[in-house]
């Protein structure tokens, strides 16, 4: 380009000495010259405003790949100002105030001048392609509005998890571009004559997610981040179970992030002290004859304009050194709905308790249905090792039925991608079984088979009335004991000690619309499976 530059330049400045030899009136030569010097500083600057936008919707494609959530967006004159929950933010420019391109010069005296160059021209539109696994590329729309992909020096697909494409102009005035650092150089068929616009062109929202809409018409999703903070121990490690205090001991957690608008409801006696993301709880002392002994911390937060709620399940014991009695993971649980910490084989065992907790917190569908199941979670002792397919039917007809006829559970995750951690952590199984067994009661020879089974458990293992019945767990229910090798081995004892089985992978209600496959969870971790595979199965239930 600056070749280029320096050509014309020379020719016209030629133009200008030889026009001062004679009584030629060189102004509008030289309006010419000055013309176009503004139009080349116009369009190098447009160019570096396009590499900026590339280089800023690649911090923003990576942290969405990473799992990284937005706190939230903030409009501005010059675009948007992303915030993520990493701490980091990254700037989107709209380019409604780009400059534009200077104005052609006039043709010689006598001639009539030719127009300038409309500062509104073609503009090289870069974007993003996406295969259907998911995987993105680097890529532009050509002039018959088709996405093509930049090829890498092997003819592959130019993924954007590389070094970013330069853009810039060549010594002919045309858009190239450089997918190797430079070394080498692609031209558009377009003429390097636009203005100051980005190829950002807005960012929308909705309850989950906020929309990227690039120029090009690729839309980018960047999931919000969950408003319901977890509590973590000092070394960063989620709490699930109930834990145990000493009377009058001390003990420190965190929060993922730090917050100073909050509100904490707590038992009788305990003494909680919130600064930044530490949180100090205090058991009551072995004098304090009316505190209570258990019970749940919670902290009414705000963080970056989210509000949510933390909690964490503690108790004491009764006197100094006695060992608590209190509920626990590996209690057994009756069909008359009492429970106890060994077995009574006098009694009907139908499940070990396997969460301590209230699950009605994130479950709608279950606080509405059984406002009074806030103890925990009891997974079934038998009948849970058999092989299920998920659904014979393709996987993706049960979420597209239930997104289209059931909409009353908005927290459903058959119904939605759910791509972090923070979703997947979400206990909503329940309300995912309803919203499954409407789908199966209306689409009769095609059912998801890992709810069908659900009416065995309930023949083999009644449940009292005090309890919420047999579900399908999703992937937020069974996370808290399947990867926690000591909840997971007490559960395991348990139940073979009560002559069943716990597998070490379960199907679950979760969905992912990404892989179009339904979740299971192993000791190792969470992952899709086809729906149409065997697997394990297990029903779980609240009390």
């Amino acid at each position: 380009m600056k070749r280029l530059i320096n050509i014309v330049l020379a020719a016209l400045a030629a133009a200008a000495v030889l026009a001062s030899c004679s009584k030629y009136d060189d102004t509008q030569l030289r309006e010419s010259i000055e013309g176009l010097t503004d139009r080349v500083e116009a369009l190098e600057s447009f160019a570096e405003g396009i590499q900026g936008d590339i280089t800023s919707l690649q911090d923003v494609l990576n942290k969405a790949q990473e799992g990284v959530t937005v706190t939230k967006v903030e409009t501005t004159a010059e675009g948007w100002v992303i915030y993520f929950s990493d701490g980091t933010t990254a700037t989107l420019r709209n380019g409604e105030d780009g400059a534009q391109g200077g104005t052609g010069g006039k043709g010689n005296q006598g001639d009539k001048g030719n127009p300038g160059e409309s500062g509104d021209a073609a503009v090289p539109s870069i974007t993003i392609i996406e295969d259907e696994d998911g995987n993105t590329f680097w890529g532009y729309v050509n002039e018959a509005g088709e996405s093509v992909p930049f090829e890498d020096e092997n003819g592959n697909p130019l993924s954007t998890k590389v070094d970013v494409p330069e853009i810039s102009i060549s010594e002919d005035g045309y858009w190239q571009v450089s997918y190797d650092g430079g070394q080498t150089w692609t031209p558009f068929d377009v003429q390097a004559v636009g203005d100051g616009l980005s190829f950002f062109k807005n960012v929308t929202e909705d309850q989950k997610y906020y929309y990227l809409e690039l120029s090009s018409g690729y839309v980018l999703k960047l999931l919000k981040a969950y408003p319901n903070p977890m509590i973590m121990d000092e070394d960063g490690i989620p709490i699930w179970d109930a834990v145990k205090f000493a009377r009058g001991e001390t003990r420190i957690f965190l929060l993922a992030d730090s917050t100073t608008t909050y509100t904490i409801t707590k038992p009788s006696g305990w003494a909680v002290d919130l600064v930044g993301r530490e949180i100090t709880i205090t058991a009551p002392s072995i004098e304090n004859t009316f505190a209570e002994l258990s019970g749940e911390i919670s902290l009414l937060l705000s963080i970056d304009g989210f509000s949510g709620t933390a909690s964490i399940q503690v108790y004491t014991t009764e006197s100094a050194g006695e060992e608590p009695t209190e509920l626990a993971v590996g209690d057994y649980y009756y069909s008359d709905g009492t429970r106890s910490a060994t077995l009574d084989e006098s009694k009907t065992v139908i499940g070990v308790v396997c969460w301590v907790g209230d699950p009605t917190l994130q479950d709608e569908k279950l606080a509405a249905d059984h406002p009074d199941c806030t103890n925990g979670l009891v997974i079934a002792l038998k009948n849970n090792v058999e092989y299920a397919v998920w659904t014979a039917e393709k996987s993706t007809a049960v979420s597209e039925w239930i997104n289209a006829n059931y909409t009353d559970f908005q927290i459903c995750d058959a119904k939605d991608t759910y791509e972090t951690d923070n979703y997947l952590d979400a206990m909503v199984g329940y309300a995912n079984t309803c919203a499954m067994k409407a789908y199966n009661a209306a689409n009769p020879g095609k059912e998801v088979l890992a709810v069908s089974e659900l009416e065995n458990y309930e023949a083999n293992l009644p449940t009292p009335e005090t309890c919420s019945g047999w579900f399908l767990p999703s992937v937020g229910d069974l996370t808290p004991f399947m990867l926690n090798s000591d909840s997971y081995n007490t559960i395991s004892n348990a139940v073979s000690e009560a002559k069943g089985e716990l597998p070490q992978y379960l199907w679950c209600s979760s969905y992912n619309l990404t892989s179009e496959n339904p979740y299971y969870v192993s000791t190792a971790g969470r992952y899709t499976y086809p729906a149409d595979l065997t697997n394990h199965y297990c029903a779980i239930l609240a009390f």
